[in-house]
């Protein structure tokens, strides 16, 4: 037994036989523009961020009289405030907040202070590196 048909084409990976041949077209109507295109010239653009387009956040540093005249508690709040820049844990700042450091206290404290009682190398180095700014010190290379 034999079969006879018309040549099938294929389009848009799709096998069409040519009676099919209007509605493929009138699908190709409605397809949305692939990206990129002279279509769609912006969304290329847009989709594209440099990190030097970004601006950084400042979170306003007090003045050194201002830490000296902090209780505990403003000690606590600044340190919860520099939290996600400084990469600490509600722990590290537990571990200060149980030392009872004051604002003066916080300006004279050093990493081997923050090691002593507990806190990882690393946050200790961030506090202390954010200690050296506010009092306008050099930071060691």
């Amino acid at each position: 037994m034999s079969y006879s048909c018309a040549p099938a084409r294929f389009i848009r990976g799709k096998d069409v036989l040519p009676s099919d041949a209007d509605a493929s077209k009138k699908e190709k109507d409605v397809r949305p523009p692939d990206i990129g295109t002279s279509e769609t010239p912006l969304l290329r653009e847009q989709s594209t961020v440099s990190m030097e387009d970004v601006e950084a956040i400042e979170i306003p540093k007090p003045s050194i009289e201002e830490v000296e005249k902090w209780k505990r508690n403003d000690v606590k709040t600044f340190l919860n405030t520099m939290k996600e820049s400084l990469d600490l844990d509600d722990e590290d700042i537990q571990k200060i907040t149980d030392q009872k450091v004051s604002g003066q206290a916080f300006l004279d404290l050093t990493q081997n202070d923050l090691m002593n009682v507990g806190m990882s190398l690393g946050p200790a180095k961030a506090i202390i590196r954010l200690v050296k700014e506010l009092k306008g010190e050099e930071q060691d290379g």
